[in-house]
């Protein structure tokens, strides 16, 4: 029988859409996956997409962004999902989708690309670029009109002048490459303790100090700042370092940007008083916040950084744990397509929940009945508890009873509604973050529940991330690792399983160190500058090979290697790898003089290479329960070792006596006298 024309081309138009959304539906990651049935013919970044431009002569779209990110969806819902978009998108352009967190190596090339046209940047990102991947024009957010404007310019530019537009595009690369140049700095003197005492003073002009933060709106977290403040305050014992870092930290967990239901922390505040978030919850934010506020309530003993590390631990395991160990990366900003949605109230919804105690919620969170926020209500605090009972001359043991009851209560009536999206892909780089958060939780609240999610999830990566040749999967989703790692995957869980280690104290977490740094040196190490490349020599390169030298909200891969040798050196008594820590500084040191601001971590690596720094060693049948007693006061400078026998390890090594509990306090490579107890160890580092 032969079959009807108009069935022919039904089945045709079927067999294509099938194709077209099977390119994306086959993918792991939710942001991709939110595409998979827009009428743009997305393929994912690889090498179908660029034969097809190559073969076709068509320019490409490199469309990044990623799930939890609110103008993303809102570009989407505007343009990728009309159809008179989709048709101009498809005709002229090959189409690629972009997971920024899955490819952060095709992200940085093109936001380089998109700061280096317009002078700024962020996501969305749509970067256009000729057949072979080079970049030539793009921008971040366009509405429908501007957009379908731009398409059919850049179309007709390319069909009548390519000439033109591949000149262009060959000017931008060689920039691009430009901007990706370190070349070696051995001026390393020059920063020197005298240097570092006038810069971070001068630092000071950034912040905020009324409302905690850097100036101006939106503010962003930026633990990487207080880390160093803390770090430089605990050295120096400058003021101003730890009142910035208290003043922001309150603010920040008194603000709508923290979750005071449920724990954790937003991406940023949109505002200047941390009153508005961008509601997306990050686990890389968190994890960096929990270390910061966990070292912070140990500087301080103020209870409510203690507080507010066990809520936003909380809210990890509960929200973004998987059942085998591993982190997920993120919830949505939006639920049931609207922004914030999950996360505010009405007057009326208060009352009816809590009834007589309603007034006092009310009253402490700012719900008003026209609303705080956009006619809803965003729960935020302008006084502590013991501030509020002052003013409202109540009784403060009432109070906080009264507070907690009325937040579960409003939390269970919460978690009725839709939840924002899940991103559950696993991030290697991120689990190592918020391993090493678990870390300093445990160290500082001695909660020994933090220690074995550690452990836990620390074995996690190992089974399932990386392979036998201590190579890393970047991601992990449905049973199975994908992409392979880049510098920040290897930086970051180099420097949690040191963390492991000094929780532990089982020396399997170095040897893995060891061989994770040994593969860095072999696939990523740049000769020429002593950098190391943000991917690896075995993955393809796009357009460049580029190298992360700047802080963002996560510090630079680079700057985290450098700690991770010099730390791993000085426990291992390796000094190739202080050396080449020392080299690495001095590579960075140009940028780092011109602007600070933009490398604090590299700021923090220069007072631990010019401010004394320690190596303790722990031996005897209770060498592990001293070390970690020891390990409970903040102090940046030392990194330790513990063993209950005999071992080969170099800083323990023909030091184990029986019978005897020893420390041994090393600096430079040479050790004091052994001691016995924890005072004296404190001794000798307060006299050096």
């Amino acid at each position: 029988m032969e079959p009807i024309p108009g069935e022919t081309i039904l089945q045709k138009d079927f067999e294509d859409l099938m194709k077209k959304t099977n390119r994306l539906s086959g993918e792991t990651s939710p942001y991709l996956l939110q595409h998979a049935h827009n009428p743009v013919d997305w393929y994912p970044w690889g090498p179908e997409a660029l034969e097809k431009a190559k073969h076709e002569n068509k320019l490409i779209l490199v469309s990044i962004g990623y799930s939890a990110c609110h103008w993303c969806h809102v570009m989407e819902h505007e343009s990728f999902e009309d159809e008179e978009v989709a048709e101009i998108m498809n005709a002229s352009f090959v189409c690629i989708k972009v997971d920024r967190e899955e490819r952060p190596d095709i992200d940085t090339i093109y936001m380089t690309a998109v700061q280096m046209i317009t002078g700024g940047g962020g996501w969305p990102l749509n970067c256009f670029a000729l057949p072979d991947g080079k970049p030539f024009y793009g921008g971040t957010y366009f509405k429908k009109g501007d957009w379908i404007n731009i398409l059919k310019a850049l179309a007709e530019a390319w069909e009548n002048d390519q000439e033109k537009i591949t000149s262009h595009a060959d000017e931008l690369v060689r920039e691009i490459v430009r901007h990706e140049t370190v070349s070696v700095n051995s001026q390393l003197e020059s920063i020197g303790k005298d240097e570092i005492r006038q810069i971070i003073p001068k630092l000071m002009s950034y912040y905020d100090f009324e409302e905690g933060g850097t100036r101006g709106a939106p503010k962003f977290p930026l633990p990487v700042h207080y880390e160093l403040l803390l770090h430089y305050w605990w050295l120096e014992k400058f003021q101003p370092a730890l009142e910035i870092t208290e003043l922001s930290l309150d603010k920040m967990a008194a603000g709508g940007i923290y979750d005071h239901l449920a724990g954790g922390f937003a991406r940023y505040s949109v505002d200047g008083k941390w009153k508005v978030p961008h509601f997306e919850k990050m686990l890389y934010d968190n994890a960096q916040l929990i270390s910061l506020y966990s070292k912070a309530y140990q500087i301080t003993g103020r209870q409510r950084y203690k507080e507010v590390v066990e809520e936003s631990v909380d809210f990890v395991i509960t929200e973004l744990k998987s059942p085998e160990g591993g982190f997920y990366s993120a919830l949505d900003a939006d639920s049931e397509g609207v922004e914030g949605k999950y996360y505010v109230w009405d007057e009326e919804e208060i009352d009816r929940i809590l009834g007589k105690d309603a007034g006092l919620f009310k009253k402490y969170y700012n719900i008003t009945p026209e609303g705080n926020w956009e006619g809803s209500n965003i729960l935020f605090t302008k006084f502590s508890p013991e501030e509020f009972s002052e003013f409202e001359n109540l009784y403060l043991p009432e109070v906080k009873k009264i507070l907690a009851e009325c937040r579960k209560k409003i939390l269970n009536e919460r978690n009725k509604r839709i939840k924002p999206l899940l991103d559950d892909k696993i991030i290697a780089s991120w689990n190592g973050l918020m391993i090493k958060a678990l870390c300093d939780a445990y160290r500082y609240t001695n909660n020994a529940a933090y220690r074995e999610i550690a452990l836990h999830s620390s074995d996690f990566v190992i089974k399932n991330m990386m392979k036998e040749d201590y190579s890393l999967h970047r991601t992990f989703k449905k049973k199975k690792g994908r992409i392979s790692g880049f510098l920040d995957d290897y930086a970051m869980l180099i420097e949690a399983f040191m963390a492991v280690y000094e929780i532990s104290f089982n020396e399997e977490y170095l040897t893995i160190t060891g061989k994770l740094i040994e593969y860095c040196m072999e696939h990523f190490l740049n000769p020429e500058n002593g950098l190391f490349w943000y991917s690896s020599d075995l993955d393809e390169m796009v357009v460049t090979r580029t190298t992360e030298l700047a802080d963002n909200v996560i510090p630079a891969s680079n700057s985290v290697m450098a700690f991770n040798l010099f730390r791993f050196g000085r426990l291992m008594g390796n000094t190739q790898y202080i050396a080449m820590a020392e080299k690495m500084a001095g590579a960075a040191m140009e940028k780092v003089v011109r602007s600070p601001v933009n490398y604090m971590n590299w700021m923090r690596f220069l007072l631990t290479l010019n401010f004394p720094f320690y190596e303790v060693a722990v031996l005897g049948e209770d060498a592990h329960e001293l070390a970690l007693k020891l390990n409970l006061a903040y102090n940046p400078g030392i990194i330790t070792a513990s063993s209950k026998k005999v071992s080969d390890m170099p800083l323990l090594a023909n030091r184990y006596s029986a019978g005897q509990n020893l420390f041994y306090v090393c600096r430079d490579h040479q050790c004091s006298l052994p001691v016995e107890n924890i005072e004296q160890v404190h001794a000798i580092l307060k006299n050096h």
